[in-house]
């Protein structure tokens, strides 16, 4: 039986509010608390920083800088 359009899962996609290196942290620890509201951020500013240059790419304006 294939699955009718009311019994698919509803998917949401989201992305940060700009490609600053504080927006990627604030969307990612939004979501990291809604799910799990004891959850610590517990990251060095180096994590942060090689996470948010994965998450937008290598060849992303945002490389580099954490401007707003």
């Amino acid at each position: 039986m294939e699955p009718t359009k009311d019994s698919e899962p509803r998917r949401f996609y989201g992305r940060p509010a700009d490609r600053s290196l504080q927006a990627y942290k604030d969307f990612v620890l939004g979501i990291t608390l809604a799910l799990n509201p004891a959850a610590k951020d517990e990251l060095t500013e180096e994590q942060w920083r090689e996470s948010w240059q994965a998450f937008w790419g290598a060849g992303s304006e945002a490389v580099g800088s954490d401007q707003q």
